[in-house]
C-alpha cells in the first residue's frame, strides 16, 4: 500500500550517519562522555569490520538478483552482512547493556527491528544479510565489552608519550 511504503521508505533515516552521529553526540555531550567515546570507537570498528566482511563475502543485494524487486535506494557495496543491522546491533546493544532499564532496552530493540525491517522492505537486503549483520554486530559488541576495560587500564598505566605513541600506531593501522 502507498501508506506503508511511505512509512518504510522514510524509515531509512534510521540507518544514516546523521542519525548515528546525533545519538553518539547526545551521549557524549549530554549524558556521559566516557560512554560516548567508547561508542564512537565501537562504531568505527563496526564500520571497518562491516566493509571487510562485505568484501570477503561478495554477496549480492536483492535488486541485483531480480529485476522484480522494487528498490527505493541503491547501494554500490555488497549486501552481506547488513551494515544497518550491524550498526544497530552495536549502537542499540551498547546503549541497552549500559543503561539496563526496561523502557530503554525495549526502545533499543524496537529501533533495531525497525531499521532491519526497513532494509528488507526497501529491497536493499535479504533476511540472511540482516541475520548475519546482527550476529557479527553482537559478537563485536561482546568482544568490545570484554576488551575495553582492560585496554583502558593498560593505556592508563602508560606514560603520556607512550600513550600518544600507542594511539598513533593504532590510528595508522587502517592506513
Amino acid at each position: 500500500s502507498p501508506a506503508i511504503t511511505s512509512v518504510f521508505t522514510r524509515g531509512e533515516f534510521l540507518d544514516s550517519m546523521p542519525w548515528y552521529f546525533l545519538i553518539i553526540s547526545i551521549i557524549t555531550l549530554g549524558l556521559h562522555p566516557r560512554h560516548g567515546v567508547r561508542l564512537a570507537t565501537l562504531f568505527g570498528l563496526n564500520s571497518g569490520l562491516n566493509e571487510a566482511a562485505k568484501l570477503a563475502c561478495h554477496m549480492p543485494r536483492p535488486y541485483w538478483v531480480s529485476e522484480t524487486v522494487r528498490v527505493f535506494s541503491s547501494h554500490s557495496s555488497f549486501g552481506f552482512p547488513s551494515g544497518a543491522a550491524m550498526s544497530g546491533a552495536v549502537l542499540y546493544g551498547y546503549i541497552a547493556v549500559q543503561v539496563r532499564r526496561c523502557p530503554v532496552v525495549i526502545t533499543c530493540l524496537i529501533l533495531l527491528l525497525a531499521t532491519s525491517l526497513v532494509r528488507i522492505f526497501c529491497g536493499i537486503h535479504f533476511l540472511l544479510d540482516i541475520l548475519g549483520g546482527w550476529i557479527l554486530g553482537f559478537l563485536l559488541l561482546a568482544v568490545f565489552l570484554l576488551a575495553a576495560p582492560k585496554a583502558e587500564d593498560y593505556a592508563g598505566r602508560l606514560s603520556r608519550p607512550a600513550r600518544l605513541a600507542l594511539f598513533a600506531v593504532i590510528s595508522a593501522i587502517p592506513i
